[in-house]
């Protein structure tokens, strides 16, 4: 009896259908570990928590830019990726899972001697330089004339904006999230102070190819949910941020 169960547990580990993963450099949720890995308190939420019970296995690629991200997506290089924002030009091109991973409160990041301490109008920022990311969505608030995005086009964005606000070549950096800048704060080498930018929160779901079987977003989404359910996400992001 223990031999046909093993036996069974085994062939069920090697059918499972094994999945291309992409993601964009988000800590600490998604992590650009060089040599083409990731890490994150995400790759472990769905490496430990999700793929087993969806029954699927994870092959993670390197972090990439979002709008490589969304065409390699689109061109079906890639099968899933973790957490992406919903636009009206992505739900076209590609197919996003019905469960919400988790919301986003987007921010600035600036130097203490800034000028800039509280937002209340998109007329606040006229004049400044923001560091973002290729291909990243940023709230409408900052489609601003008056404000100038300066986008980098590298996998690490973060550290890349970080060092430019160190060395006065940006005004402010943005962040999607507050817990991205924390968890550089060790090893960025700069002092700042985040400014909340007065906007909904940015929902963030699953993602596939458009052609991928409905029967295996169906199986994703539910054992997203219930991972999420049991706060597993919320475990794996305490190991990756600092002690306050």
């Amino acid at each position: 009896m223990y031999r046909c169960l093993l036996a069974l547990c085994l062939l069920c580990v090697a059918q499972a259908e094994t999945l291309e993963v992409g993601a964009f450099s988000v800590a600490p949720w998604i992590i650009a570990a060089g040599n083409d890995k990731v890490s994150g308190a995400l790759v472990d939420f769905y490496n430990q928590d999700v793929a087993p019970r969806a029954g699927v296995t994870l092959r993670w690629h390197g972090a990439v830019t979002v709008s490589r991200l969304v065409e390699d997506l689109r061109l079906g290089k890639l099968q899933f990726s973790p957490i992406l924002t919903r636009t009206p030009e992505r739900l076209q091109q590609l197919r996003f899972g019905n469960t919400l991973v988790t919301r986003f409160e987007p921010c600035l990041a600036v130097l203490p001697a800034s000028p800039l301490k509280q937002l209340n109008r998109p007329e606040d920022l006229a004049g400044f330089t923001i560091g973002w990311t290729v291909g990243g969505k940023s709230p409408d608030f900052l489609d601003n004339p008056g404000i100038n995005m300066d986008r980098t086009g590298v996998p690490e964005w973060e550290l890349a904006n970080l060092g430019k606000l160190r060395l006065g070549r940006i005004d402010a950096a943005y962040f999607s999230n507050p817990l991205t800048p924390l968890f550089f704060r060790p090893i960025a080498s700069v002092q700042y102070r985040l400014v909340k930018i007065p906007v909904p929160p940015i929902a963030l779901y699953p993602v596939y190819p458009p052609d991928t079987d409905p029967a295996l977003v169906a199986r994703m989404d539910k054992a997203i949910a219930k991972a999420l359910s049991e706060g597993r996400l919320e475990r794996h992001l305490s190991n990756y941020l600092p002690p306050e």
